[in-house]
């Protein structure tokens, strides 16, 4: 029965949406520190990923902000990276204007790159696409996964001038821009509308969501962590948690 109990949790745990929590909230400062520029996080792995600006170098934090270690990406001037359900990774190169994906932690393989036309600002991800931004336009490039290939752009509406130093995220089908001078905006990825702006009290060196919490920092030993998502199963989740539970009725009468 123990073993079912864990099982349930993490197929739940698993299977996430999430919907956008606004206004932000402050949850206090915790000691993920920063390496400079540069900030990202592996849903594979679940583990802070930062960056050592400029180098290839990544330190990896656990979720209780303990040091793992390092590992090395190939990759210079990474002003934001962000890993995807299967381990790979994504990464904006600040003075090579390109976003790449990455084969694993432990394989630095570039499977492909884009490039974006200026200073690379950000890169955020979803389960269906890639969104990547300059640090200072007001565009936002959508690519394939796969490939690399661009999909669309979107022109964000409204924006703050303010430019960005690895702070996107998106969340549902929101995306979330954390300026310079520390205000996150959201904006419809369907229409580039912005629908809400919030003042976090702290300059944005760089920053990282890892599906619930949006971290920002200052280029110090901690950062500050805001809720900008709660977490919700998916329908999937439900019907796989269906499945599960028959399978165990079915062989308690079998017993």
């Amino acid at each position: 029965m123990k073993n079912l109990i864990l099982f349930l949790l993490i197929l739940v745990s698993g299977l996430q949406a999430a919907t956008l929590v606004w206004p932000p909230q402050f949850q206090g400062s915790v000691n993920l520190p920063s390496q400079s520029h540069g900030s990202g996080y592996s849903s594979y792995s679940n583990e802070f990923w930062v960056p050592l600006w400029a180098e290839p170098t990544v330190y990896r934090y656990d979720r209780n902000y303990n040091f793992l270690g390092t590992f090395s990406t190939g990759q210079q001037q990474m002003m934001q990276l962000i890993g995807d359900t299967d381990g790979s990774y994504y990464t904006a190169n600040w003075g090579y204007y390109t976003i790449t994906k990455k084969a694993s932690m432990s394989n630095a393989t570039t499977l492909w790159s884009y490039n974006i036309g200026y200073y690379a600002g950000g890169v955020a991800v979803d389960n269906n696409y890639v969104y990547a931004m300059t640090y200072t336009g007001n565009v936002v490039h959508k690519l394939n996964k796969s490939t690399g290939n661009l999909v669309s752009t979107l022109t964000l509406n409204n924006m703050n001038g303010n430019y960005i130093y690895g702070s996107l995220a998106v969340v549902d089908n929101y995306l979330i821009r954390g300026t310079y001078d520390g205000y996150l905006e959201y904006f419809d990825l369907a229409t580039g509308n912005k629908m809400g702006s919030y003042s976090t009290g702290y300059y944005i060196y760089g920053a990282t969501f890892d599906g619930t919490s949006y971290y920002l920092h200052q280029n110090g030993s901690t950062s500050a962590r805001f809720t900008i998502a709660n977490p919700i199963p998916e329908p999937a989740s439900f019907l796989l948690l269906g499945f599960a539970l028959a399978a165990f009725v079915l062989r308690k009468k079998a017993l």
